[in-house]
């Protein structure tokens, strides 16, 4: 799993919890999995998790949310999963639209993304001396670009991409993003010529999405799995190890 700013705090909550793993059956004969991942004597940060069949339940102190694949999983199966994989999964959850919030910074480092691949892409071009030359050209940064919108649009662009409804009004409603502060002349249907700032068209990009990242509960539910399992089969190797001393011994 990809690092994440919020991974350490998490496995910091984590830190002294102790793993429980039951399983039982019903009659249809498919299991159903309980882990309880808790620290002893205290419900603080408690994740409840069960597994029946391609489901799988979370409940405790971390919020409430249901996963759903399409085949039978286990413990094993969801340790090994990343977090775009699993947050995908969520079917169901107390937090935010299955699992997501909304990061105006993730929309910022894009549009700075953006602004910074239209200028490699449109090197500046000389073309006074005796051949045609090219110089690479520096990206506008997104303070310069909020300025811009601003001034031809009235739109306050780093107010716009706090919020996605405000965001997706944006998109709908603004004539693009402006990507340098050098005007270009540009031509209209009706052959009128103007100077113009360059602009990327918001339907030309796949921009859908672009400011949610996963809640910090669903990071959690996953870094709670691995870490349980990964202190189950520690505790599963260490019983075979003394195991195998014992007998060693006899």
């Amino acid at each position: 799993m990809a690092s994440h700013k919020d991974d350490a705090y998490v496995a910091e909550w984590f830190k002294e919890h102790q793993a429980t793993f039951e399983e039982a059956s019903f009659k249809s004969g498919v299991p159903i999995t309980r882990i309880l991942w808790k620290k002893p004597n205290t419900s603080c940060y408690r994740v409840d998790y069960l597994i029946y069949g391609g489901m799988l339940l979370v409940c405790g102190d971390l919020g409430d949310a249901a996963y759903q694949w399409s085949g039978s999983i286990n413990l094993k199966f969801l340790a090994g999963c990343d977090i775009g994989y699993f947050g995908g999964k969520c079917r169901a959850s107390s937090q935010e639209p299955r699992g997501k919030t909304w990061d105006s910074e993730r929309v910022q480092r894009w549009i700075e993304e953006k602004l910074a691949e239209w200028a490699t892409d449109n090197p500046i071009v000389n073309i006074d001396g005796p051949e045609e030359t090219e110089t690479p050209r520096a990206p506008i940064t997104f303070e310069r670009c909020v300025e811009l919108m601003w001034d031809e649009d009235c739109e306050s662009l780093d107010e716009r991409i706090t919020h996605p409804q405000a965001w997706s009004e944006f998109r709908a409603e603004s004539k693009g993003l402006i990507l340098s502060d050098t005007e270009v002349e540009e031509r209209s249907r009706t052959g009128e010529k103007s100077m113009e700032y360059p602009r990327m068209q918001f339907e030309c990009c796949e921009d859908y999405d672009v400011g949610y990242t996963w809640d910090l509960h669903t990071r959690a539910h996953l870094i709670g799995l691995k870490m349980a399992y990964a202190q189950l089969q520690a505790r599963e190797a260490a019983a075979k190890a003394d195991e195998l001393e014992k007998e060693s011994a006899s």
